[in-house]
């Protein structure tokens, strides 16, 4: 289907670069980590140096791919679109000169978005390595399966709060899409094997619980909010003291509130919302594999499985458990599917085939090069829409969920190394050839996915098809 095909492809760059982290560091192991050279390199400042130089590795392939995440979600084509929104109260200047100028060369939507989309993130990321901070200790090992629960529970808390920051619900898709893989990996903090799978067990049925009826609540309130609100403010306001004038604004008000409603609650809005949070937890089934592969390989320089109490030769069972997960996850998810559609009389079926219908008959190879959004949907969920939930649309998410994923582990590893990679004289050779890997990884995928094989009639990645007739 589009999610797995769309996160192994994500894979495919993601491996070949994670395999070139060794090199820089193994190539400066005899270069001390500061630069006074106040210390004698013994073997364990080599291992500490060596570790921590890794980590600057990772640590800049996951700040690439956040960074061309960002730009693709919010890709320059936009700025079309959002440059022609109206610069802020004291920004116009229609003569051109002096301030106005100024700041139409400042007023660029498209960048700011990014910047923020970017900052957000690494907000996130501070609060999901105190949360696996915290899921090192004793107190977590104890109460595990409740803190599961709290811990879900926050997760919808923070869905709601990054609607409120991000705005857009295709952007806000990547880092949903990382608190799911580190729910997944915190539940290595309970006391056995056997718990770590009744916590993964318990996780799957607020899912379940999340899917049918929380989430679908929540929106229908958050949905209606407005209507209570005026309705709170008419009953506490002396309506036969308004003017005429007045009363009408707030009839024309209190019109427009409900066609708005009407919209939302009888429009495609609660399915989109609805496949938006299956997209996320698919992709972070999807996609857990790869992070317990990665704590495997790295196994004495990250330090997460240890901390868990996690021996080496265990971690491998922990990865056949999500890796099996796989299949089973997204066959639940077909019954997921089916049962909500059931209960709110959603036509998700429908819908689905024809979003494959409009994916497969699209203009542009890439869905978000496309100017045309649907705008009888609320702006929030207009590029959602537009990537049909396809193959792109999983890649997309992946990428930039990984690149969190990876600047996470790095920072435990400077953590566990106690690592200072500003103090470090490697750094900046460790950052440009880390750079130059990411940029070359980049383009030769890219040349590689639009390449035209005729021996194969493969006419490249995510091609349109071609119509050709006669009039």
């Amino acid at each position: 289907g589009p999610a797995l095909s769309g996160v192994s492809l994500s894979l495919i760059p993601v491996v070949l670069c994670l395999s070139t982290v060794h090199l820089p560091a193994n190539s400066l192991r005899g270069l001390d980590g500061t630069w006074m050279r106040s210390t004698v390199l013994d073997k364990a400042k080599i291992e500490s140096n060596y570790t921590g130089r890794t980590g600057t590795a990772i640590l800049v392939i996951g700040l690439y791919m956040s960074i061309l995440g960002a730009k693709v979600l919010i890709p320059d084509f936009q700025r079309k679109r959002l440059g022609e929104r109206p610069l802020p109260a004291g920004l116009n200047d229609t003569s051109g000169e002096g301030d106005g100028a100024a700041a139409r060369d400042v007023w660029t939507p498209a960048i700011w978005r990014r910047s923020h989309l970017l900052w957000t993130s690494m907000c996130l990321q501070f609060v999901l390595l105190t949360v696996m901070e915290y899921s090192f200790s004793s107190s977590w090992e104890v109460h595990v399966f409740q803190l599961i629960v709290v811990f879900k529970l926050l997760q919808m808390v923070l869905e709601l709060v990054l609607g409120a920051v991000l705005k857009e619900t295709l952007i806000m898709a990547p880092l949903l899409v990382v608190g799911e893989i580190v729910q997944i990996m915190v539940c290595m903090g309970a006391a056995d094997f056997t718990d770590f799978i009744l916590s993964y067990y318990i996780a799957l049925a607020l899912i379940v619980a999340k899917r049918l009826f929380i989430n679908p609540t929540i929106k229908r309130i958050k949905t209606l909010m407005p209507r209570w609100k005026m309705m709170l403010v008419r009953r506490f306001t002396r309506f036969r003291q308004l003017s005429d004038e007045e009363k009408q604004r707030q009839e024309r008000r209190w019109e427009k509130a409900n066609e708005a409603i009407e919209m939302q609650c009888e429009g495609v809005e609660p399915l989109l919302d609805s496949l938006g949070v299956y997209s996320i937890e698919s992709t972070g089934i999807l996609l857990a594999p790869l992070v317990f592969s990665f704590l495997m390989v790295m196994y004495e320089q990250t330090d997460v499985a240890t901390k868990y109490g996690v021996e080496k030769n265990e971690l491998r069972y922990y990865l056949v458990f999500v890796f099996f997960m796989i299949p089973w996850g997204l066959g639940f998810d077909v019954l997921l599917v089916n049962a909500t559609e059931l209960i709110h009389g959603w036509k998700i079926h429908d819908y689905l085939s024809y979003q494959h219908y409009r994916f497969a008959n699209r203009t542009y190879r890439w869905m978000l090069n496309s100017l045309n959004v649907d705008e009888s949907i609320s702006e929030s969920l207009q590029t959602m829409d537009l990537m049909c939930f396809s193959s792109q649309y999983y890649f997309l998410t992946s990428i930039f969920a990984i690149g969190m994923m990876l600047a996470m582990f790095a920072v435990q590893m400077f953590t566990r190394s106690q690592h200072n990679f500003l103090g470090d004289p490697a750094t900046p050779v460790v950052v440009l050839s880390m750079c130059l890997v990411c940029e070359g990884t980049r383009r030769g995928m890219t040349y590689a996915s639009i390449a035209r094989i005729g021996h194969f009639e493969w006419p490249g990645l995510w091609a349109t098809k071609q119509l050709e007739g006669t009039m």
